[in-house]
């Protein structure tokens, strides 16, 4: 099956953020995980863990959790394993993933090893996520590079093009954060243009 266009853009866009941005915000000591900057600070405390997949995981305090892997060049994507002595005592650890742009954990088959995770990252919150982590980046850099620069306005363009073959539904958040997070990067690449542009001498000054 041949990808979407939006599937192929999100595929560009994805090429096109800044690499040390793309890093894992989850770490692990021995059979214990833990989340930073993250809504997930408190993942550990209901009273029995449920796994079904399509829902957010819960886990409770008996979960032991193992490191699997970070993807390659998708480092913001870490798999792990969880096994739970108390709510499943005889069952094999399961595999879940946690997305670091979208503060997400994931579940199901995409989540294992072999999974195809072209099915998470380029659905529309994982492209708004992933936008709104490159323009807070972009809003915090004082001075960008003639290469960034570039990597930018690029960037800016593939995801406006993006957002005309999505269609989402009415009143979306997502929508609505996405269309703020192209105003302020476009308002941050016009000041760069302002800034960077070379003084002109008025001609009056010129001819004292």
């Amino acid at each position: 099956k041949k990808a979407s266009d939006a599937e192929k853009i999100a595929l560009d866009l994805y090429r096109m953020t800044f690499r040390n941005l793309r890093v894992s915000k989850v770490r692990f000591e021995g059979t214990d995980m833990f989340f930073e900057d993250s809504k997930m600070s408190d993942f550990k405390k209901a009273e029995s863990c449920c796994w079904q997949t399509g829902q957010r995981p819960t886990y409770c305090p008996s979960c032991q959790f193992g490191f699997e892997a970070s993807l390659p060049e998708r480092e913001y994507l870490t798999r792990f394993s969880v096994v739970c002595p108390k709510c499943r005592p005889d069952s094999k650890p399961v595999f879940h993933m946690y997305c670091s742009y979208c503060d997400e954990l994931l579940t199901g088959s995409i989540a294992g090893p072999g999974g195809k995770i072209a099915d998470h990252v380029v659905t529309i919150r994982h492209i708004v996520k992933e936008a709104m982590i490159q323009n807070a980046h972009v809003a915090n850099t004082r001075d960008l590079s003639a290469e960034d620069f570039q990597r930018v306005a690029g960037y800016i363009a593939r995801l406006e093009l993006w957002t005309k073959t999505i269609r989402f539904k009415r009143n979306s958040e997502e929508r609505i954060f996405l269309d703020q997070v192209l105003r302020s990067l476009r308002f941050q690449v016009h000041q760069t243009c302002w800034l960077s542009a070379p003084i002109k001498q008025h001609p009056s000054a010129a001819a004292a």
